[in-house]
């Protein structure tokens, strides 16, 4: 529904069944909730959007791509104003920096 721009109806299931998701695993729960923020962020509600991406890291921060989400939600928010500041804060730790050949 998502894909087919009809939004507000995506949003209305999915808060319908999220009410009812709490026998369903967590990782299920987990992806509707990742399928109601990018709803909530494409309807333009950025703030509800960035609380979602929040709930769903605190339970599972591996989940897909969440962890960057919400790094861009709070560079969004203009909580860095230097831009290196900005980009330690958005790079993955732990990447190895290309070798240059000698």
């Amino acid at each position: 529904m998502r894909h087919l721009a009809m939004l507000r109806e995506a949003h209305g299931l999915l808060v319908a069944t999220l009410q009812r998701a709490r026998s369903l695993p967590l990782p299920l729960q987990v992806g509707l909730q990742y399928e109601r923020a990018l709803i909530l962020e494409e309807r333009g509600r950025a703030k509800a959007a960035k609380e979602e991406f929040q709930k769903i890291y605190a339970l599972m921060p591996e989940f897909k791509d969440v962890t960057l989400r919400v790094k861009l939600a709070d560079a969004a928010s203009g909580s860095h104003a230097n831009p290196a500041d900005l980009v330690r804060y958005l790079s993955p730790k732990g990447i190895p920096r290309p070798q240059t050949k000698t």
